[in-house]
C-alpha cells in the first residue's frame, strides 16, 4: 500500500479559490440541462422510485398505504435509515417524495462533481497542474453516464458514489475526522459502501502498524477515532439488517439455496449467476458506458474508442504518475478493500450484498482519475500564452454543454402512458386493493396511489421472509388473470382482499405471450446517428464480405414485462403458458358481460370485483 510521508503532509496546498466553486456550479448547470425539464413532471422518475419511495406519501396523507400492507412494510424496511430520515424531513413541508427525489439527485450529483475535482487536484498536489488535472477528471465525470444514472432517483445507491468520493477527498486532504464522518454517513445511507470503506480504513491501519516511515491514514484518524466510527457505523448497519428480519422479510437467502434456481439467473428476477468477472467490471463495462457506443452505434463508437485510445497513448507517458502515487494512500486502500470484499462476497453471496457493488463504484471513480491525470497534464503543458485562459474556459463550457446533451434524462423513465388509468384508480376508495399484471402494478402503486396485490419491483426472492409471502401471490394472480373460470377469479379476489382488477387485453395477445425474435438489416443494427447514416451501407457491406451476418437481432425494448421474449420472469413464464393452454383462449376477464368494468382507453378496463361478485350472486339466484 502506498503512503504519504509526514513531511509532504504539511506542504502548503497551492490552489485557486475560484476553482472549486466553479466545479460545483458547472456540475449543477449540467444537471439542470440534463434533468431540469423533468424536475416537476410527476410521471418522469427513476424506475426504483416505484419500489422505495411510493409509501412515503403516507406521511403527507395517512389514509394512503396502510402500514399493515405487506408491500408497504417491506418497502419501508428496505430503505436505509438515512434516506428515510431525509425524506421524512421534506415530508414535514409536504414535499412529494417523487419530486423531492429529483432535487436530492441534483444535490448529490453536484456534490460528487465537486468532490471528484477536489480529489483529483489533491492527488497531484494542487497548483496549476492540479487545476488542469482536476478539471480533466471532472470532464470525464461529466461525460460518463454511469454516475448520473446511479444518482438519479435520490435513493440509497445515489449516496454511494458521492459519499465514497468525499471520503477519499477528505482522506487525501489529510482530514481524518471528516473522512470518518463520511464513513458513519455511509452506514446511515448506504451500508454496503460503509463495509467497503471500513475495510479500507482497516487495511490502512494495519499498514501503519507495520510500516513506521510512510503513513497511510490521514491526520485525525487515530485508533480511538477509527474504533468509534467502526462501532457507530457497525451498530447502525447491523441494526438495519436485523430490522429487516425482525419485520418478517428476512433472512437473506444463502448461496447454497440459490444455486441451480432459474430465478437467480438472467432469465429470472435477479441476474446473480454467473457472478460478473473482474475483467468485465473493471474494464469492459466502464468503457462500454463511457465511449459513445449507445449514442453513435457500435461502428462509430468503436472508431471513437480507438481515437481516444491513441490520445491516451500520446499523453500517458508524460503524466505525473509518481507524484500522484505518493498522495494515493486512500486510493490504494479502497482498491485493496474492493478486491478483498469482491472475493469474500462472492463466497457468501448476498450476506455482504452483490460482489459487483464492491467494484463498480471504486472502478468508475478510478477511471475518472486515470483518464484525467494524463489528459490534464497534457493541457497543462499546452497552457501557454495570454489567450489560454479564454480558450480553457471555452473548452470547459463546451464539454459541459456536450455532457448536458448526452445525459438528457439519464436514469429517468416516462410513465405518463397510463395517466388515464392512474386517474381512474385514484377515484377508488383510499383503502382499496388493486390487482393486475404485476409489472403494471408498480405504476398503479406509485402513480395511482393505491395499495396493490403484487408487483415486479417488490418481488425480491433474495429476502426469504418476503418471498414466502409474495411467491404465492404471483401464482394466484397469474392463475386468475389468464383463467377461463369467472367464479374462480371472483373467489380468489375475495379470499385475497382484492377490490379491483386492471385488465389489459394486450397481455392476452400471441405477440405478448409468445413473442417471436425479430431481426433487422445489419446496416440498421449499426445504429449510426443521422449525420453519419450515409456510412451505414458501406460499413455493412465490408462486414458482410468478412463473413458477418446480413441481419442482427433487434434489441429488446423496455416494456411491461421487463424481459424480452417472455410474459414474466422465470419460472412464472412457464406457469403462464400452462394456464393459457388450459384456458384454450377463453379468457374470462375478456368477457365484458361478466366483467364490464370502466373502460380506460382502447385496451384497459378497471373492474370492480365487488360488483362482479354481486352480479354473479344474483345470476345464481335467478337460475
Amino acid at each position: 500500500m502506498l503512503g504519504t510521508p509526514k513531511a509532504e503532509q504539511t506542504t502548503t496546498f497551492d490552489t485557486c479559490r475560484r476553482d472549486l466553486p466553479a466545479a460545483f456550479a458547472i456540475t449543477a448547470f449540467i444537471f439542470l440541462i440534463a434533468h431540469g425539464r423533468f424536475l416537476f413532471d410527476p410521471f418522469v422518475v427513476n424506475d426504483d422510485v416505484r419500489q422505495q419511495l411510493f409509501w412515503m406519501r403516507s406521511w403527507i396523507d395517512p389514509q394512503l398505504y396502510s402500514p399493515r400492507d405487506i408491500l408497504t412494510q417491506f418497502s419501508a424496511q428496505y430503505v436505509s435509515w438515512g434516506v428515510r430520515g431525509l425524506y421524512r424531513l421534506f415530508a414535514l413541508f409536504r414535499g412529494d417524495p417523487l419530486i423531492v427525489s429529483k432535487f436530492v439527485a441534483g444535490a448529490l450529483y453536484t456534490l460528487m462533481g465537486g468532490a471528484i475535482f477536489g480529489l483529483a487536484r489533491r492527488i497531484v498536489g494542487g497548483g496549476s497542474l492540479g487545476r488542469h488535472i482536476g478539471f480533466a477528471a471532472l470532464a470525464v465525470f461529466w461525460l460518463h453516464p454511469y454516475f448520473l444514472h446511479n444518482i438519479s432517483g435520490g435513493l440509497a445507491r445515489a449516496f454511494a458514489g458521492p459519499l465514497l468520493v468525499c471520503l477519499l477527498w477528505a482522506w487525501t486532504a489529510d482530514r481524518g475526522r471528516l473522512a470518518l464522518l463520511c464513513l458513519v454517513l455511509e452506514a446511515l445511507f448506504i451500508p454496503y459502501i460503509f463495509a467497503l470503506c471500513a475495510g479500507a480504513f482497516g487495511l490502512a491501519w494495519l499498514w501503519d502498524m507495520t510500516h513506521g516511515k510512510q503513513k497511510a491514514l490521514p491526520a485525525g484518524a487515530s485508533t480511538i477515532n477509527i474504533a468509534a466510527a467502526f462501532a457507530v457505523g457497525g451498530a447502525v448497519t447491523l441494526a438495519f439488517n436485523l430490522a429487516l428480519t425482525a419485520a418478517g422479510f428476512g433472512p437473506l437467502i444463502s448461496k447454497a439455496n440459490m444455486v441451480g434456481r432459474v430465478i437467480f439467473t438472467d432469465a429470472g428476477r435477479l441476474d446473480i449467476f454467473p457472478t460478473p468477472s473482474l475483467f468485465k467490471l473493471a474494464l469492459l463495462s466502464p468503457l462500454e458506458k463511457l465511449m459513445p457506443f449507445q449514442v453513435w452505434g457500435p461502428a462509430l463508437g468503436g472508431v471513437a474508442a480507438v481515437c481516444f485510445g491513441i490520445l491516451l497513448l500520446v499523453t500517458v507517458r508524460k503524466a505525473p504518475w509518481r507524484k500522484a502515487a505518493r498522495n494515493s494512500a486512500s486510493i490504494a486502500a479502497i482498491v485493496a478493500a474492493s478486491l478483498l470484499l469482491y472475493w469474500v462476497s462472492s463466497l457468501v453471496l448476498l450476506k455482504l450484498f452483490l460482489p459487483e457493488r464492491y467494484i463498480e463504484y471504486s472502478v468508475h471513480i478510478l477511471w475518472c482519475l486515470a483518464l484525467g491525470i494524463p489528459l490534464g497534464a497534457a493541457t497543462a503543458r499546452l497552457a501557454t500564452g495570454r489567450n489560454w485562459r479564454v480558450a480553457g474556459a471555452v473548452l470547459v463550457l463546451t464539454l459541459a454543454m456536450l455532457a448536458g446533451a448526452r445525459l438528457q434524462g439519464e436514469g429517468l423513465y416516462h410513465y405518463e402512458e397510463y395517466a388515464p388509468l392512474y386517474e381512474a384508480v385514484r377515484r377508488t376508495d383510499k383503502d382499496a386493493v388493486i390487482a393486475g399484471h404485476p409489472s403494471l402494478m408498480d405504476d398503479v402503486l406509485t402513480f395511482g396511489r393505491r395499495r396493490v396485490y403484487a408487483t415486479f419491483e417488490t418481488s425480491q426472492p433474495w429476502c426469504v421472509g418476503l418471498w414466502d409471502k409474495v411467491e404465492p401471490r404471483l401464482y394466484k394472480i397469474f392463475g386468475a388473470y389468464y383463467s377461463d373460470d369467472a367464479e374462480a377469479i371472483i373467489r380468489m379476489c375475495q379470499e385475497e382482499g382484492i377490490d379491483y382488477l386492471v385488465v389489459d387485453d394486450r397481455n392476452y395477445s400471441p405477440e405478448f405471450l409468445h413473442p417471436a425474435k425479430e431481426y433487422m438489416p445489419l446496416s440498421q443494427a449499426l445504429g449510426l446517428p443521422g449525420w453519419a447514416s450515409w456510412a451505414a451501407e458501406p460499413i455493412a457491406s465490408v462486414a458482410e464480405s468478412l463473413g458477418a451476418a446480413k441481419t442482427a437481432p433487434k434489441p429488446p425494448h423496455r416494456s411491461d414485462t421487463y424481459r424480452g421474449g417472455v410474459p414474466f420472469f422465470a419460472p412464472f413464464d412457464e406457469y403462464i403458458v400452462d394456464v393459457v393452454q388450459q384456458a384454450h383462449g377463453q379468457f374470462a376477464l375478456l368477457d365484458e358481460e361478466r366483467f364490464p368494468g370502466e373502460r380506460i382507453g382502447p385496451h384497459q378496463r378497471l373492474i370492480d370485483i365487488r360488483s362482479a361478485a354481486q352480479r354473479a350472486g344474483r345470476s345464481k339466484e335467478t337460475k
